[in-house]
């Protein structure tokens, strides 16, 4: 069950990225068409926008990391051992209060998977887009409104 929430989580975050950058590269038309124009490559063009998705990318997953790391330990706190006083607890079916509770640690690994994985989903959610601006000739880009 987790396995497809991430699996939907991850395709959600790469056509957030993916529109997003297609908005950008819709609005940037003229700039683009400059470039072009001045003897910018399609390599170069593309290149641009790619590592502008990456970066975006890069800097969300240091931003959820950062959120994740102070919001995780405070909500697991406050669900998780409500979640084994219900009926189903099994310090209830014994007869006795016990209360197990369960802690969330971050450990390095966790963290740098996170990250290559917003980097990761960046990069593939810009791919569409760069090469979209990068084929852009400039003549239809200058008349572009």
């Amino acid at each position: 069950m987790a396995f497809q929430e991430i699996i939907v989580a991850v395709a959600a975050t790469s056509l957030i990225v993916l529109f997003v950058m297609l908005y950008t590269v819709r609005e940037r038309t003229k700039e683009i068409g400059t470039l072009k124009a001045i003897g910018f490559s399609n390599w170069t063009v593309m290149s641009q926008f790619m590592l502008e998705g990456t970066l975006l990318s890069a800097i969300a997953g240091v931003v959820g990391i950062a959120i994740g790391s102070v919001a995780a330990p405070v909500l697991s706190g406050l669900l998780l051992p409500a979640a084994s006083q219900g009926t189903f607890g099994r310090g209830f079916a014994m007869g006795t209060n016990t209360q197990t509770t369960a802690s969330i640690a971050l450990t390095p690994e966790l963290v740098l998977i996170a990250l290559g994985a917003a980097v990761l989903l960046g990069a593939v959610g810009s791919l569409y887009p760069a090469w979209r601006a990068s084929r852009t000739r400039p003549a239809e880009a200058m008349r572009y409104e």
